[in-house]
């Protein structure tokens, strides 16, 4: 069973395309929960776990943002509901769950046939992963030291 990506914050930002934008500027860009039981699985052995799937997380998501980028912009949107799934599926795994949350509106847009809209998030979502690849390594610095 697949999990709900997390609602990010209650107010959707009004979009004059009529794209259901979210505000995700204070919202936590690492799950908490996530960095919870990365640390304890991490004092449990000599590898630290954080490290591992963070450096996962964004060797694999990299190429997937610009595969699904490259569907998006062809306007295949059956083809690029399942990559957006996927990518969806591993930043929830990874505990980023703003880019977690922009992938299920594309995915969502996508499976209705919207590939538009969908194609108009993917300036958000390269922002957002962005941002959460520097809070991952800013978080691997700062636990390395």
């Amino acid at each position: 069973a697949g999990e709900a990506a997390p609602d990010l914050v209650e107010t959707e930002i009004p979009d004059p395309h009529g794209i259901a934008r979210k505000n995700w500027r204070d919202a936590e860009l690492i799950s908490p929960d996530t960095l919870n039981l990365l640390e304890t699985l991490s004092a449990n052995g000599s590898t630290n776990m954080a490290a591992k799937i963070f450096a996962m997380f964004i060797q694999h998501a990299e190429p997937a943002i610009i595969e699904l980028r490259e569907l998006l912009t062809q306007h295949t949107h059956t083809s690029a509901a399942k990559p957006a799934h996927a990518l969806k599926s591993m930043a929830l795994s990874a505990g980023a769950p703003v880019v977690a949350g922009i992938l299920q509106r594309i995915e969502d847009y996508c499976k209705s046939g919207e590939v538009s809209k969908a194609g108009l998030l993917l300036d958000e979502l390269d922002m957002a992963f962005a941002e959460t690849r520097k809070a991952m390594q800013d978080y691997l610095a700062h636990t390395a030291s």
